[in-house]
């Protein structure tokens, strides 16, 4: 593949991701009115009020001008737009200097200038919204906002079936489920409401701004009674006819029945509704009444799949599918009732009204005839319709708005801060190379972030924490390529071989470790829960960029340098370049004794374990966060207190309350267990509140979450499963890769050494156990099997190429020196970037450092020590068996 090829790849990756973040800098960063920013997260509804009160306004001051004869004013400049069209359609030339009156000479009416102008205000506002639709969508905890759980019951499901559903019956019931819900926060106005599915049998929902809880609850309960009825034509326009001359007999129709209290005027046999469209903004536009026949046709509960399409000739169609009852119901209604109009009724009002053209077997029935923002309308009815299976409230999590403006603030501080000492690193180190490994470290942030934006990913506490970890992790690769290069240029190889070999040598490693990891992503994604599962998807897209940033285009990068500026020498040293040395200077390198210190070093490691489990027990277990324990959480501030043991005893008359302090600056969280107390979150949170206030005058709620059993029980269960499952994978891949047991099981002794290390450590000082910590757990597991690949890696190539009577220690230690420099440069940048989370974030988040800064201290010495000591034992044992102390000669491999 050619450099300019290659070249032009990388151009189009970098263009794609400006594509797809511009949005983001616009929104978050770019000098965007602010008035047009806070009008645009409301809903389009408010939206159009608003653009309708200024345009009122707007066209009062033009007929003030209009009465004083004046130009028009500044403000009004945009009136233009409107005179130019008018005029254009009187056929009359547009003065070259325009007076109010000039605008208003050939207009319709007062209504039609107020008309243009809410359009224009509020398509501004429409703008933004779009600008801000295609921006990263933020979480609760960066947004603040209501978030709840929703467990599935599928009893409904059943009992419509007569029979267990399969896996396609429930995929598609959680789907319309998803719809329905979704399309119901869009009827009552939710502003950019996020729902989906989560695992088989739940749906997470997510309303950023939203403070009542009770939202949740209308979005669940509230059902939505959807029926279609036949229209008597005769009758409507009968009724309308009379309305037009009877204005105030509006007043006899029952809104919710539709029974018209007159007899005498319209029968008992019929039902009156409106009927409604919707413009641009999403408000109502009245169209008239419908006069319906009382016996409803067909229910909306046999209504299955709703899309919209459309024609050959682009007008916008609604399509869905009926179940087999529907659709033998609806064949039979509209072959018996050609020419008339069949009337979808929803809440009182008519959503649609279309004519019966010919029978419908079949059950799939297309509606046409609509303006896209009816089509639109028209579907959100039919798939809110009804629930097609049972859904009960599990999780109820509450964020204030404070909370999340200072978390976004300290995350991208924090990733600021990691990247800049990472780069400086980098630079200070490597010198050329260094320059070039912090551009392709930066070309991965961009890709990571635009990839994460085209997927329509909401940016979390964590998956920020998994952005700034994947910085560290990146640089992993380029460490490992540069020193490949390093011993190749010190084997007196040229710039050109020594790129070439040091590429080739290190991918291998490169690959492993970045596939191992990729495993454990996928496990948290598919098992994992909310913020764990934001985490994971941040990990796995930043392997895959980190593989093309840090092989595709270094190496691009590299030969650009030989072929297009014939450079000679590489600048990867300390001080100076690396020149490529003459053959007759390649000298062995001496070995560190590995081996035999981690003969010394590991029993002191064990007894470093036993003391931290110690510590653990004589806390009486591990300080169990509300996912694992069911009950609520509050994040609470209080000004000047910085004592759990003083809330906790103002706090004594509360069964089961735990408080932990998060950071020494007022931030607490208090834990209640559930308990059986009616309306349990709402009484719990009332009675802290009170009795916190009553002694401290700054008492704020940050953010509250309520966890049911069934959820903490999903959350254990999630997390053993992601645990053990990428374990077993990742045995099994390395198995397959390495072709030798002994690696298998060396790597798992380690892993395995390093979660119980990690959850001494949480236990000793009693830090929360949440998912997040799940995470936090793959995450050192992954980490620690980088390490572990790496080295055995190397290992694996020496012993391919051994000398007879060469012992397997000495290839082990020499593997182990010549890895070294990778795994403390590798450890550092990890640590870089994850000690500013320490310093900065807080809560949760901070947590998470801490707990992953002691694990890659600890994977870093179990991978050096642990795994490689246990391979030796493993190796040495099976040839001492064999052939005594030595090794096979180059023709035998080294196997366990």
């Amino acid at each position: 593949m050619g450099k300019v090829f290659r070249l032009i790849v990388v151009i189009l990756a970098i263009t794609l991701s400006g594509i797809f973040l511009y949005p983001t800098y616009q929104w978050f960063f770019a000098d965007m009115d602010p008035a047009l920013k806070e009008s645009a997260v409301q809903p389009k509804e408010m939206i159009g009020q608003e653009a309708r009160v200024q345009a009122e306004r707007d066209v009062q001051l033009l007929e003030q001008s209009v009465r004083e004869d004046s130009l028009i004013p500044p403000e009004l400049e945009y009136f233009h737009i409107y005179a130019k069209d008018s005029y254009k359609r009187a056929k009359t030339k547009l003065p070259s200097t325009l007076s109010a009156r000039d605008v208003v000479r050939y207009t319709f009416s007062r209504d039609d200038l107020i008309e243009f102008a809410r359009n224009y205000h509020g398509q501004k506002v429409l703008d933004v919204k779009t600008t801000k639709e295609k921006a990263f969508n933020l979480g609760l905890d960066l947004a603040g906002g209501l978030g709840a759980t929703l467990q599935a019951d599928f009893s409904p499901l059943i009992e419509k079936l007569g029979r267990e559903p399969n896996t396609q019956d429930i995929n598609e019931a959680m789907l319309s489920a998803v719809d329905a819900v979704r399309n119901r926060a869009d009827r009552f106005g939710a502003t950019e409401p996020n729902i989906r599915r989560q695992g088989s049998d739940q749906i997470l929902i997510e309303l950023p701004g939203e403070e009542d809880p009770d939202a949740i609850s209308r979005l669940v309960t509230q059902q939505g009674s959807l029926t279609f009825q036949l229209v008597n034509m005769e009758q409507t326009n009968m009724m309308n006819y009379y309305f037009a001359s009877n204005p105030t007999a509006i007043e006899l129709i029952d809104p919710r029945t539709g029974i018209f209290a007159d007899t005498s005027v319209l029968s008992e046999m019929y039902r009156i509704f409106p009927s409604y469209t919707r413009d641009q903004f999403g408000e109502e536009i009245f169209r008239g009444y419908y006069v319906l026949e009382s016996t409803i046709a067909m229910d909306g509960a046999h209504i299955q799949d709703v899309r919209i399409a459309s024609t050959e000739f682009g007008e916008p169609t609604v399509n869905f599918s009926l179940d087999n009852e529907g659709a033998v119901i609806f064949g039979r209604l509209t072959a018996e009732n050609v020419g008339r109009q069949l009337a979808v009724v929803m809440e009182g009002s008519i959503r649609s009204a279309a004519g019966i053209t010919g029978a419908i077997p079949g059950g799939n029935v297309q509606v046409t005839g609509f303006t896209p923002i009816e089509a639109q309308q028209l579907s959100i009815a039919l798939k809110s319709s009804g629930l097609p299976v049972g859904l009960s409230i599990i999780n109820i999590q509450t964020v204030g708005p404070t909370l999340g403006a200072e978390t976004i603030a300290a995350g991208i501080k924090a990733l600021i801060y990691g990247f800049i000492l990472v780069v400086a690193f980098a630079v200070v180190y490597y010198k050329g190379s260094g320059v070039q490994a912090s551009f392709t470290l930066f070309l991965n942030l961009i890709f990571t972030l635009a990839l994460l934006s085209s997927i329509g990913f909401t940016l979390t506490l964590t998956s920020m924490a998994g952005i700034i970890l994947n910085v560290g992790m990146a640089i992993d690769a380029n460490v490992l390529i540069f020193e490949r290069i390093k011993e190749e240029l010190r084997a007196g190889h040229s710039r050109k071989i020594a790129i070439d070999r040091g590429f080739s040598r290190a991918f291998s490693a490169i690959f492993d470790s970045n596939i191992t990891t990729f495993i454990v992503a996928l496990f948290l994604s598919q098992m994992g829960t909310g913020p764990v599962k934001g985490f994971a998807i941040t990990l796995a897209i930043g392997i895959l960029t980190n593989l093309f940033t840090a092989v595709y285009i270094s190496r691009l990068l590299f030969d650009i340098g030989s072929d297009w500026f014939r450079a000679s020498n590489i600048s990867i040293g300390y001080g100076k370049s690396v020149k490529p040395r003459a053959k007759h200077e390649t000298k062995e390198r001496s070995s560190i004794p590995f081996i035999r210190l981690s003969k010394i070093i590991t029993p002191i490691g064990f007894v470093v374990l036993i003391g931290l489990w110690a510590a653990t027990f004589s806390h009486k277990g591990f300080n169990v966060g509300i996912d694992f324990s069911a009950g609520l959480s509050m994040n609470v501030y209080i000004d000047g207190e910085d004592s759990t043991n003083r809330l906790e005893e103002l706090l004594r008359d509360i069964d089961n309350i735990k408080v932990v302090d998060v950071d020494d600056r007022g931030y607490f969280r208090i834990s209640v267990a559930e308990q059986d107390v009616p309306d349990f979150q709402r009484v719990m949170e009332d009675q802290i509140l009170s009795i916190l206030q009553t002694e401290y005058s700054d008492v704020r709620i940050l953010s509250t979450e309520f966890v049911g059993a069934s959820f903490s029980k999903e959350i254990i269960s999630g997390a053993w499963k992601a645990i053990a499952g990428s374990i077993s994978l990742i045995l099994v891949y390395l198995w397959l890769r390495f072709k030798r047991f002994g690696y298998s099981l060396a790597t798992l002794a380690g892993t395995v050494h390093d979660v119980i290390f990690v959850l001494g450590f949480i236990g000793a000082l009693q830090l929360e156990v949440s998912s997040a910590t799940v995470a936090a757990v793959l995450a050192i597991l992954a980490y620690s099997l980088n390490d572990s690949i790496v080295i055995f890696d190397r290992i694996r190539e020496s012993s391919q190429n051994l000398r007879f009577g060469a012992r397997i220690e000495d290839i082990i230690n020499g593997s182990l020196t010549e890895t070294l420099t990778r795994t403390i440069l590798t450890t550092t940048t990890t640590m870089i970037t994850i000690i500013p989370l320490i310093l900065i974030a807080t809560g949760s988040v901070r947590l998470f450092a801490i707990k992953m800064l002691a694990g890659i201290a600890v994977g870093t010495y179990s991978s050096i020590f642990i795994s490689s000591l246990l391979y030796y034992l493993i190796v040495s044992r099976k040839h001492d068996k064999k052939q005594g102390d030595g090794v096979p000669s180059a023709k035998k491999k080294v196997e366990a």
